[in-house]
């Protein structure tokens, strides 16, 4: 918890932290719109995903007749599951949701990396950019910072959750000293 405490100021939120680093004025300019960006981009993102996923697992049990529900339908349902969930009450009533995306993402990690140990370099496969333009290199490298955004997107509630913990008592100071 004293992860973020300076001079026994404590920074509960990242535009605190951007005013001490860049000044009052500035420090807001420089963080608010990079965390509104990523919050609306990850918001939507989320959504569109959820959505997706939902309606590939409705599609593998169809129903008898061929009607088809739209993407825009899910994305809707999933935006109501999303209100849903944002009314229980705390984050403890989260727990299990918690626990469940923590098993999943280990083990899809755990998944990629098998089967990338298993089935080795793929034949015809080219694993470098050689033969590609300037304009693809350049796509693919955005294409590479929005998975990684994606994939850490977490880290914008740090400071959010430290605000909500107690700090640590005086007697885990000289341990923090090292």
């Amino acid at each position: 918890c004293a992860m973020h405490e300076l001079d026994g100021h404590r920074f509960c939120r990242y535009h605190e932290l951007g005013q001490y680093v860049f000044g009052p004025t500035l420090g807001i300019w420089v963080v608010l719109p990079c965390q509104l960006i990523m919050m609306i981009g990850l918001g939507i993102v989320y959504s569109v995903t959820g959505g997706r996923s939902m309606q590939r697992i409705y599609n593998l049990y169809p129903p008898s007749s061929d009607a088809r529900i739209g993407i825009s339908l899910w994305i809707l349902f999933f935006g109501i599951l999303q209100i849903f969930v944002s009314l229980l009450k705390n984050f403890n009533s989260l727990r299990g949701i918690s626990f469940a995306a923590a098993v999943m993402s280990l083990g899809y990690s755990t998944i990629a990396f098998g089967l990338t140990m298993k089935n080795g370099k793929q034949p015809g496969v080219e694993y470098n950019n050689d033969g590609t333009s300037t304009a693809d290199k350049i796509l693919s490298g955005f294409n590479s910072l929005g998975i990684i955004a994606f994939a850490y997107g977490g880290h914008n509630v740090i400071l959010e959750i430290q605000a909500t913990m107690p700090s640590p008592p005086a007697t885990l100071k000289p341990y923090m000293n090292g």
